[in-house]
């Protein structure tokens, strides 16, 4: 349903993982199409992602990022790296079960549309 989720929103499965974190889904919006409304089509989709599954944990951040395919011809992958994935990733680590947390950019871009309770928690240095 995730996936259903964000086609809705015009976002992209970038990987899933499992790691010590649990399962962790991460997915792009705008990434090589240079739509507008990318934040609040991340938020939105977050949400709903939130209301199918109550437990998780979102961090959303937008902005600038590398991304592309990285490896050889015979052999490669999708990637996106930046400062904001990092960003997104840390504020997930910092949401409690069932919490999304957007960053200020996030919020910026979407106050218009959407409601925010402010949360404060320590990010890790970075």
């Amino acid at each position: 349903s995730m996936t259903r989720i964000l086609d809705t929103y015009r976002g992209q499965v970038r990987d899933i993982l499992f790691d010590d974190k649990g399962c962790v889904f991460i997915a792009v919006f705008g990434v090589h199409t240079g739509e507008e409304m990318s934040a609040l089509r991340c938020a939105r989709a977050a949400r709903e992602i939130s209301n199918c599954v109550p437990s998780t944990r979102i961090g959303l951040s937008v902005g600038p990022c590398f991304s592309g395919l990285c490896g050889t011809l015979n052999r490669h992958v999708f990637v996106v790296m930046g400062n904001e994935v990092n960003q997104a990733a840390r504020y997930m680590g910092g949401a409690e079960s069932g919490m999304i947390i957007a960053g200020k950019s996030v919020a910026e871009a979407t106050e218009s549309f959407m409601e925010y309770e402010k949360y404060t928690f320590k990010l890790k240095d970075r």
